[in-house]
């Protein structure tokens, strides 16, 4: 009986390994769930190349605030048939898990938002000092 004893660990220490998994199970489990994702801005060009990507919260906002001062008569706003793509700015908004997607133009001052929670596609149209920030977007977030 000695010799089996020896070979494999005893009851207790068994059960505090048991006890020791499942405290760290049930805190892993309550604890918040925390999301490597932070809201960002990113900039592509008229090509779909990067050129500006931001996690700054200042910057970002910016935009944001810029976007919704904007003209608010969509249903109004028809774009273009020869709208010319400049600039996609992708907001990411981390509460969501939205990509909010603005379509700036060379030539209009009517933006494009598309993955808008509810109402999925507007228009808006852009101030002339509003749009000359928009299609400088490294010298305005800078």
């Amino acid at each position: 009986m000695s010799s089996a004893s020896s070979t494999y660990p005893s009851t207790s220490k068994i059960w505090l390994l048991l006890l020791g998994v499942c405290i760290i199970v049930l805190l892993t489990a309550c604890m918040p769930k925390m999301s490597s994702k932070k809201d960002s801005l990113t900039v592509y060009n008229n090509e779909n190349t990067r050129i500006l990507y931001t996690t700054n919260k200042t910057k970002v906002t910016q935009v944001s605030h810029l976007i919704s001062k904007s003209d608010t008569n969509a249903a109004k706003i028809v774009m273009p048939k020869n709208s010319r793509l400049k600039y996609r700015y992708v907001l990411h908004q981390k509460a969501h898990n939205v990509n909010i997607n603005v379509y700036v133009y060379k030539n209009t001052y009517n933006i494009k938002m598309t993955n808008i929670p509810v109402l999925k596609t507007i228009y808006y149209r852009l101030s002339p000092s509003d749009y000359r920030k928009m299609n400088q977007p490294k010298a305005y977030l800078k």
